[in-house]
């Protein structure tokens, strides 16, 4: 006979045991070739990476036999996978896209995939057809500007049209990945369109969509680098925004950093000794600097050179007289990475409460 405290341990039991078995419960992706040809080729389902979620990792494979294949695996709503199927007689590959969220996901295949068999693979179809549509449009737009100058025959009137017609695909597009994304960002389809369309979406949508991500996407290093680039350095390099602050070596070896100054207006130089249309501008900011430097006014010059002898002798012959610092790693520097710095010379002018003018 079990006493109650006996029963209560095997309920417990029965129901951690249910909560495993759920918790790993199979699926099948069920797919229906209807084109011969395909009979023989071989089918690849991908998922994200983990460790960089801009690329994905075979994970399984099979074969179209009598015109089926099955792919077995473990159910999760918030997995993504992508499927190729590889068509060595017309060399082509049919690809699409999948959530394992139900025990039976079913794909019809043909010239093109189509998934079906719960309502997140339903939406998430939608939402493939419309995107290829839209970059069907504008690939053909594209073309038709290629051909046109080709020919020599785009005028200006053609280009109004053609770039309003792309604008209206692009926003089309956007508009798009931003309803999927922003009610899938707990799961990776929603993350996959972020990282996908990040450089098409503007400052303001890549945020909102981000804040509604896991902690885990969030913190990613892929994820933090397209937040650096798109977001971060775009709203605090424009005008009226507040520079942020760096800390780099001077050249008495000791930390300097550019809030150390504020209060005066900054003129933030990027350059370097190697770099030529910096040399022809120096004597320009050298007069600049003789002008202003008793008015309030101070030169920040932070260079990418590599090699500190140059660095510090370019100072010296070339009269440089002003704050300098650099951490001496070329374009690896602290400072390209945290202004979006692509070419020099370049700078920045700041008011003395250190906004951008």
């Amino acid at each position: 006979m079990i006493g109650m405290k006996g029963f209560s341990g095997l309920f417990l039991l029965c129901l951690f045991s249910v909560s495993i078995m759920a918790q790993q419960q199979s699926y099948v992706l069920k797919g229906t070739v209807t084109d011969s040809t395909l009979e023989g080729s071989l089918v690849y389902v991908n998922a994200l990476d983990p460790e960089n979620l801009a690329i994905s990792r075979k994970i399984d494979s099979t074969v179209v036999r009598d015109g089926q294949f099955f792919v077995n695996g473990q159910m999760d709503k918030t997995q993504f996978r992508l499927f190729y199927v590889v068509d060595k007689v017309n060399r082509r590959v049919i690809q699409g896209a999948y959530i394992p969220d139900v025990p039976q996901v079913e794909m019809t295949v043909d010239s093109t995939a189509l998934v079906s068999g719960s309502k997140m693979n339903t939406d998430l179809q939608a939402v493939l057809l419309r995107q290829n549509n839209l970059l069907n449009q504008i690939k053909l737009l594209q073309s038709e500007a290629q051909e046109a100058q080709m020919n020599q025959s785009l005028t200006e009137a053609d280009m109004d049209s053609l770039e309003s017609k792309y604008n209206t695909y692009t926003g089309d597009l956007s508009s798009l990945v931003m309803d999927y994304a922003k009610d899938n960002m707990q799961n990776e389809s929603g993350e996959f369109f972020f990282i996908a369309y990040a450089a098409l979406l503007n400052p303001d949508q890549l945020k909102s969509l981000y804040a509604l991500a896991r902690p885990s996407f969030r913190e990613a290093d892929g994820i933090e680098a397209i937040m650096e680039e798109r977001v971060w350095i775009v709203e605090t390099t424009a005008v009226g925004s507040q520079l942020r602050d760096i800390e780099l070596p001077a050249p008495n070896g000791k930390a300097d950093k550019i809030s150390n100054y504020r209060g005066k207006v900054l003129l933030v130089d990027f350059w370097a000794s190697w770099c030529g249309p910096c040399m022809k501008e120096a004597p320009l900011l050298v007069e600049l600097y003789k002008a202003y430097r008793d008015k309030g006014f101070e030169i920040i010059g932070i260079s990418f050179d590599e090699d500190r002898d140059r660095w510090l002798s370019t100072i010296l012959s070339k009269n440089l007289d002003w704050i300098h610092m650099s951490d001496l790693k070329g374009w690896d520097s602290a400072a390209a990475h945290r202004y979006g710095i692509k070419r020099i010379p370049q700078n920045f002018l700041l008011g003395k409460d250190g906004k951008i003018i």
